[in-house]
């Protein structure tokens, strides 16, 4: 019996010593250590760190735990998201602003979504900007669209937004119409 056991043991250990030789000479290979700017390149879930629901746009979460994306000038970074991700926050309520103009908003939005045409809010002072955000919860989890494509004001509006205070603003740049074409909920 210890005789089956020790070429048992034997086995396993050449086994895992060939693992990691084959693993290190494969160009494909699977790093053992990854760098944590690895894992948030490759990672497209969003790892917020809140005591309380992140998602819940209607209650003031203030123990938001530091934000590792906060940057130099003070502010929380957009976190760019795709739309699985999109998705999922959707389920949770988050809220979607559609950052196009009226008229395009009432052809078709992401249902819920609410609009603050980025042209308008880019115009005004911060004081006013503020004064348009002023019942949305600052750590609630803010989704930014417009069409998607060459469109780029829900980039814009996302950094207008997080410059204000709020800490968790996502910009879903594949827009309105990769949401439509997923048949995800969309209201006219």
């Amino acid at each position: 019996m210890v005789k089956i056991l020790k070429q048992i043991l034997i086995i396993l250990i050449l086994s895992i010593i060939v693992g990691f030789v084959v693993n290190a000479i494969n160009p494909k290979g699977v790093p053992l250590v990854m760098e944590i700017k690895d894992i948030k390149e490759k990672s497209d879930t969003l790892k917020v760190n809140f005591v309380n629901d992140p998602y819940d746009t209607t209650q003031n979460n203030t123990s938001l735990m530091q934000n590792p994306n906060l940057n130099k000038q003070g502010f929380v970074e957009p976190q760019n998201i795709k739309l699985n991700l999109a998705k999922q926050l959707f389920d949770r309520k988050a809220l979607f602003i559609d950052g196009r103009l009226p008229q395009d908003y009432s052809t078709g939005r992401i249902k819920g979504a609410i609009n603050i045409p980025y042209e308008e809010f880019h115009k005004k002072t911060k004081e006013e900007r503020a004064e348009m955000m002023k019942g949305y919860n600052k750590h609630g989890i803010i989704v930014c669209y417009c069409l998607g494509g060459d469109c780029e004001m829900s980039i814009d509006l996302a950094y207008d937004i997080a410059k204000l205070g709020f800490t968790s603003v996502n910009i879903y740049s594949e827009g309105y119409k990769v949401w439509e074409n997923a048949g995800y909920p969309v209201e006219k």
